[in-house]
């Protein structure tokens, strides 16, 4: 596809191709209804976080290819919200917003009411949004609450902070990004150790050193836990979602890892991404680190060849030129 843009005339990917490939983004936001059993099926990523955060932007951004300046009109979630992201059979699960400030004993779905067990019984990974221009005490209490009642109700959920809205006037440096994350990182900690040694969450023993006991039940209750600077406005918000995928949802991921390792040690490649290209998220990749600027750079050609694709894609059937050759119908 890549030497067909440089081509005189590039050839587009055939019709129905290209109509898999949109499936997704054509019907997203749509009635979840409409797909409910396979909805109900899917891995399930659970997105939290304070009311205005952005989670529900970043969604959009994201997986509803939404221009990041059209986010500003987006209502706040307002009840919890259940869609698919089925773009291949690698990139399949169900994204559950729920609305922030709202308290996890009043929260109802399709007119039942929802028990910790029932929003994180079926989660494989809790994605929680953390604003990094709002109050970060505030907001790291209520994700040590949230935490602690994920891990009682799954232990085996994997935990994934995004500190967002690193892109205003506070954080004009990759320094000042870098202690904002050791902050909030650091905050949460101290306040799971505060909640264990207040409400015995994680037991912990009765030693004579509970101050030690609540620190290790808050390093249990982090225990993998990913935390990512991110923004709507580059391209870090679809890194960080990349690496939730890859982490959590891909069980083919190690010999993906492999095969593309061999693919860079055949090619001579600095590096190599296996694509959703409808999201831009990476489902796969080799084993060296991922470094943000190749990432970029890729996903910068994927946007490249799919504005030149669609320009050059046929809206009628093709007609036979006296060359033999087949040319786009203009409209």
């Amino acid at each position: 596809r890549l030497r067909a843009v440089a081509a005189t005339r590039p050839r587009p990917p055939p019709r129905s191709a290209r109509a898999k490939m949109y499936a997704n983004v054509e019907r997203w936001p749509s009635d979840a209804s409409s797909d409910d059993e396979r909805v109900q099926s899917a891995p399930r990523i659970v997105l939290m976080g304070s009311r205005r955060s952005g989670k529900t932007s970043m969604e959009r951004v994201v997986f509803g290819k939404m221009s990041p300046h059209e986010t500003l009109f987006v209502a706040s979630t307002a009840t919890p919200t259940l869609r698919l992201v089925a773009n291949s059979d690698l990139l399949h699960f169900a994204i559950f917003d729920i609305p922030g400030g709202c308290d996890l004993s009043e929260l109802s779905h399709h007119g039942q009411a929802l028990t910790p067990q029932a929003v994180f019984g079926r989660c494989v990974v809790l994605v929680y949004v953390v604003d990094a221009e709002a109050d970060p005490y505030a907001e790291c209490a209520r994700l040590a609450e949230v935490v602690a009642v994920a891990r009682r109700a799954n232990p085996r959920i994997s935990l994934e902070v995004f500190v967002h809205k690193v892109d205003g006037d506070h954080f004009l440096s990759e320094e000042q990004k870098l202690d904002c994350r050791r902050e909030v990182e650091a905050c949460v900690r101290a306040e799971l150790a505060e909640l264990t040694r207040d409400k015995g969450i994680e037991g912990g023993d009765a030693s004579s050193r509970p101050d030690e006991a609540a620190a290790r039940a808050a390093a249990e209750a982090l225990r993998g836990a990913a935390f990512s600077l991110t923004s709507i406005y580059d391209h870090s918000v679809f890194e960080a979602f990349s690496k939730v995928v890859t982490r959590a949802l891909v069980p083919q991921r190690r010999t993906l890892a492999r095969m593309l390792d061999a693919l860079v040690t055949a090619c001579d490649m600095e590096k190599s991404f296996l694509f959703d290209v409808a999201s831009k998220v990476y489902v796969a990749t080799d084993s060296a680190p991922v470094d943000s600027a190749s990432y970029e750079l890729c996903a910068d050609a994927i946007d490249v060849v799919l504005d030149v694709s669609s320009i050059y894609a046929p809206s009628k059937p093709a007609a036979k030129t006296a060359d033999g050759d087949g040319a786009a119908t203009p409209d």
